[in-house]
């Protein structure tokens, strides 16, 4: 989010400092970014991903796939490649960072978004940085390092991950995982939901606006859950069960599971995963 809210600013600075008449100013789809001179142009390239350790994409429509392989070798390629040099992916590579930008900074192209589908195969173990805005993301089953994902206009979903940290903020998309082991887990989304069928993390924080929150939390762990307008499901394994204190102004509580009440703090079961949910008007269901 920070990188696509610098690059808004980048052109506004742009406008504001230019003499000329706004309405003669050509100004490109994508936006300018730092040593674009170095970049080079392609719609496929494999690296020996031994050298490398992050991956940062930066994307702005279309889809973004990241799949797991085998082996050392890191390939990324985009759905066509009948694109002009400067409207095929740029990419650089420095110390033991790639970097991915949709295409030329300042392009003046226009692109259908069918052509900018980006597959990025990579082994374990690398930290991956996604910023996105109108295009979906796909991640598989895989295990990586750290992870920060934000997409705008766009859907984020993930297979079966496992990560050191996982950090998503959504806006205008909703968020799936099939399954999250990780140590820490944030997520930040707005207008859309956070659905999560399985999550194994020692803390786990989630804030949503006009959006529900659906999780099955699988381990002990600190939960931190904040909404607005938006309702909380919580699935509790039984072997470890939860002590829950909800706050609100004006949601309810429910649930079919047996449980001790005490002021605004229920018990559920052993109670060993600690969780704290406040609402504005978003309801709390326990199963």
């Amino acid at each position: 989010m920070k990188k696509i809210t610098a690059a808004l600013f980048i052109i506004i600075s742009l406008f504001c400092l230019c003499s000329c008449n706004l309405a003669d100013i050509k100004i490109g789809i994508y936006a300018p970014y730092w040593n674009f001179w170095n970049y080079s142009s392609s719609s496929s390239f494999t690296y020996d991903a031994s050298e490398i350790k992050k991956v940062d994409i930066t994307w702005i429509s279309g889809e973004i796939e990241v799949v797991a392989v085998d082996g050392t070798e890191l390939t990324v390629t985009e759905t066509s490649d009948s694109l002009s040099n400067d409207a095929k992916m740029h990419y650089y590579i420095k110390d033991d960072k790639l970097t991915i930008h949709y295409s030329k900074a300042m392009l003046k192209e226009d692109i259908n978004p069918e052509q900018k589908h980006l597959r990025v195969e990579i082994p374990s173990g690398i930290e991956l940085d996604i910023d996105s805005v109108n295009a979906d993301v796909k991640i598989g089953d895989m295990v990586l390092g750290e992870m920060k994902l934000t997409t705008v206009a766009g859907n984020l979903e993930f297979g079966n991950v496992i990560a050191s940290e996982i950090k998503t903020e959504t806006v205008d998309g909703d968020f799936f995982a099939a399954d999250i082991v990780a140590d820490k887990f944030t997520s930040d989304s707005v207008s859309g939901a956070v659905c999560i069928s399985k999550i194994s993390a020692n803390e786990i924080k989630v804030k949503t606006v006009s959006g529900k929150t659906d999780m099955y939390i699988a381990k002990k762990s600190e939960v931190t859950i904040s909404g607005v307008s938006g309702e909380v499901a919580l699935a509790i394994a039984d072997d470890v069960g939860a002590t829950i204190e909800f706050s609100t102004m004006s949601g309810t509580f429910s649930s079919d599971m047996p449980h001790k009440t005490s002021n605004k703090t229920y018990t559920f079961g052993q109670g060993e995963i600690q969780i704290s949910v406040d609402t504005v008007s978003g309801n709390l269901n326990i199963s």
